[in-house]
């Protein structure tokens, strides 16, 4: 209900519809670490979608990461600050709160998704996983070369159900 109204109040505010739930508060930040109790449940690599070569595989990764406290689910967009030593350290480009993320029976798709039919490993989409090969999506995005998620109609966005035929 909290959701229900802010996003009330943000659409009166700015005159728009709601839209995807922005979370301003992690936009521009350092990661990891994480804050506190919050973990990072899901990290995708995308390229930057100029060429560029093997290095720039991953100078974008989606990830969802939850707050145990809160129980939100949000789904961030990080880019790859150049670092030294093993481990990776990113800026958050983009960072959303879908309602859909709420229920823990949608899942985020990255990189396995097609477009009309063609595929774009820059897309991002919130399924439903069932027992079918492909998943339409409930909301899309397609990651830009800023690192921000641009809307796409769910409507001819598929996704790769990875788990389907898999047995055990």
């Amino acid at each position: 209900m909290k959701r229900i109204m802010f996003g009330l109040v943000v659409m009166l505010a700015v005159g728009g519809a709601p839209a995807q739930e922005r979370a301003h508060g992690w936009i521009g930040k350092a990661v990891p670490p994480y804050p506190e109790g919050v973990e990072q449940q899901q990290g995708s690599c995308i390229g930057d979608g100029a060429g560029g070569g093997p290095e720039r595989i991953c100078h974008h990764m989606v990830s969802v990461v939850f707050d145990p406290q809160s129980k939100l689910r949000t789904l961030l967009v990080v880019q790859e600050l150049p670092h030294f030593g093993k481990n990776s350290i990113g800026i958050v480009t983009d960072a959303f709160e879908p309602e859909e993320l709420d229920d823990a029976a949608w899942q985020v798709s990255v990189g396995a998704c097609q477009q009309t039919g063609q595929d774009d490993g820059r897309i991002v989409a919130i399924v439903k996983p069932h027992d079918v090969e492909w998943l339409g999506a409930r909301r899309a995005w397609r990651v830009d070369g800023e690192g921000r998620m641009q809307t796409l109609p769910a409507k001819g966005v598929r996704c790769r159900n990875e788990g389907y035929g898999y047995d055990g």
